[in-house]
């Protein structure tokens, strides 16, 4: 599967641009006294899934690992991986790409990164993002401010890109609002949504147990992820909050395609061992999910009680 995935660089519809590095492409030997380059593709939360695999990469002994890598992402990656030298596409238009590419022995895309490493799974080497010096500060803040909740749960329904054939997959912010007049009263919903219009902010800062940031998380992912931190749980469409949750070691609930390709035809979510995927059935049906997602929040309801 990984090596017909090479593919596409051959699609003329695929938006990610291939760099033609003048290093060599890596193609999973010992990296011990050599440098690598890895560069990202796509949208930012496939450029974390695939960097979830640069501990394999570590392991093979590079003297220095680079990686390139969208713009708003950067800030996220110099605290996920603080030893990598961090570049963004933005600051290499020109020369520049080929004075970066000199600078390493190797370099590689990212999602080539699974074939030549020959794995993914959860069980193989994590490195999560460490929590900030305010993140406690945050969470103790958020309950002081709202006396009688105990559990803090992220929510974000949709992704930024709304197209016809995305949309299907996203719940409406009407939906959310059915979810959280069924929870616990412990439990306080925290907005995790970037990019959240005005009728969304509207309709849920009439409900009592939903906090909505003032920040804005469309161009300020450090600030979500802080606030990612600071749940106990985070519900979240197949969007970058998933990925965010999962790399800051939260428990988070997902939901898609059965046949989704994350899935790697396993029948979990190979990526983060954190994640809970709903795996829907063609055609699903929104209220049924919903469902779905109210009673695996009233299980970790129930344990965290417990605990």
């Amino acid at each position: 599967g990984w090596q017909s995935y090479e593919a596409r660089w051959e699609w003329n519809l695929f938006t990610s641009k291939k760099y033609e590095f003048p290093s060599v492409r890596w193609s999973g030997e010992d990296l011990s006294g050599n440098s690598i380059l890895l560069w990202g593709e796509q949208g930012i939360g496939d450029e974390i899934l695939f960097l979830t695999l640069l501990p394999e990469v570590m392991k093979r002994g590079p003297s220095k690992i680079g990686i390139l890598a969208s713009h708003k992402i950067c800030p996220v990656l110099a605290r996920w991986y603080p030893d990598a030298e961090i570049f963004s596409v933005q600051d290499i238009r020109g020369h520049k790409e080929e004075l970066l590419g000199s600078g390493f022995d190797f370099h590689l895309p990212s999602g080539s990164l699974p074939l030549v490493l020959d794995r993914v799974d959860a069980e193989g080497t994590k490195h999560y993002l460490a929590d900030g010096d305010d993140t406690k500060r945050l969470k103790e803040q958020i309950l002081t401010e709202h006396p009688g909740k105990t559990i803090v749960v992220g929510l974000s329904w949709r992704s930024g890109v709304l197209t016809h054939k995305r949309v299907q997959y996203y719940l409406s912010h009407q939906a959310i609002i059915d979810l959280v007049r069924s929870a616990p009263p412990e439990i306080l919903f925290v907005s995790l949504q970037y990019g959240i219009d005005d009728d969304e902010i509207r309709d849920l800062g009439q409900e009592p147990n939903v906090l909505i940031p003032d920040e804005d998380f469309l161009d300020d992912l450090l600030s979500q992820v802080r606030y990612i931190k600071a749940c106990d749980l985070v519900v979240s469409s197949g969007s970058v909050c998933l990925a965010l949750a999962g790399i800051s070691a939260i428990p988070c609930v997902t939901w898609g395609p059965k046949s989704s390709w994350t899935l790697l035809g396993t029948g979990k979510y190979p990526w983060f061992p954190l994640v809970h995927m709903i795996r829907c059935e063609p055609n699903w049906d929104l209220g049924g999910l919903v469902q779905q997602i109210q009673k695996l929040i009233d299980v970790f309801h129930k344990r965290s009680v417990k605990t």
